[in-house]
């Protein structure tokens, strides 16, 4: 690869982290989050700890359920966040690092020139030097090629990577949807319950609480 072409990937690679901080910083801007991920997280713990092990009234369950709703979605949100910013890392790294070859095959590419030209103009009467001369150009262009091999091989990786993090991702949201299906079907059979237990009071003729009437009106929507 010439250093024009590495010029060019370059400027390619700052348009891609350019967007990519962009994404970032209007993620950032639209969620508004204290703290970093690993407090979300430790307080939607917190939270569903409180719903299971304490017992409240219907109202202050659906208020802290929803609570808790928000808290995942911001945590969904900050992760990411977190996520662009990782690949802008790695972006970032990919960057300097074609900074750096393309920097090297130019400085080789000039010292090279400036030697070959040096020694053509010293022995160009010189067959032995003219071929030792070639070797050097020869040298030259095998580093070339070796440059634009790491290079193919750096990009490879990075997609590799990519592709893995995508696999995880996929995983991950087909688990919080089996989640968020289960807490569903939960809090049905809750419900059902307390409608069991209402219908037996009507049966009987026993008196309905507060909490018995909001039951029956979620039942109702």
């Amino acid at each position: 690869m010439q250093r024009g072409e590495f010029n060019t990937h370059i400027r390619e690679k700052l348009d891609e982290l350019k967007e990519l901080k962009n994404q970032r910083d209007k993620a950032l801007a639209k969620i508004n989050v204290k703290g970093d991920y690993t407090d979300i997280e430790r307080e939607i713990k917190f939270l569903e700890t409180k719903q299971e092990t304490t017992v409240m009234s219907f109202d202050k369950e659906k208020k802290l359920m929803k609570e808790i709703k928000d808290l995942k979605k911001k945590a969904a949100e900050f992760k990411g966040i977190k996520e662009i910013s990782g690949k802008i890392n790695v972006l970032s790294k990919e960057l300097n690092g074609l900074r750096d070859q393309s920097d090297s095959v130019h400085s080789d590419i000039q010292h090279k020139a400036r030697e070959s030209q040096e020694k053509h103009l010293a022995v160009v009467s010189t067959s032995t030097q003219i071929d030792e001369l070639k070797k050097q150009e020869q040298e030259t262009f095998n580093k070339f090629i070796e440059y634009k091999k790491q290079f193919n091989e750096l990009n490879k990786s990075f997609k590799e990577k990519q592709a893995k993090y995508d696999e995880i991702n996929s995983k991950v949201q087909e688990f919080r949807s089996e989640q968020q299906k289960e807490k569903k079907l939960s809090i049905e059979q809750q419900l059902r319950q307390k409608e069991e237990i209402i219908n037996e009071k009507l049966r009987t003729g026993k008196k309905l609480t507060n909490e018995d009437f909001l039951v029956m009106q979620s039942l109702d929507r």
